[in-house]
């Protein structure tokens, strides 16, 4: 850093720069990563839901129409 008149004029180091750009990159692709299998992971858990109850709402039309 050096100082003109008030004002503090930062340089930067390109090098530097750019490394923690590509770190930052990678960081993101690592979460994007983890987001894609847990979102992966949840449809699977919905699908498995679904089934459950769709199982339900027959087992509920069964005893219906048994009442009735």
């Amino acid at each position: 850093d050096k100082l003109v008149g008030d004002d503090v004029v930062h340089r930067i180091n390109y090098d530097q720069f750019h490394a923690m750009h590509i770190q930052m990159i990678q960081k993101q692709q690592k979460e994007i990563e983890q987001l894609k299998s847990d979102n992966f992971a949840l449809k699977g858990e919905v699908d498995i839901l679904k089934q459950r109850l769709g199982k339900m709402e027959e087992m509920l039309n069964v005893i219906n129409s048994k009442i009735n």
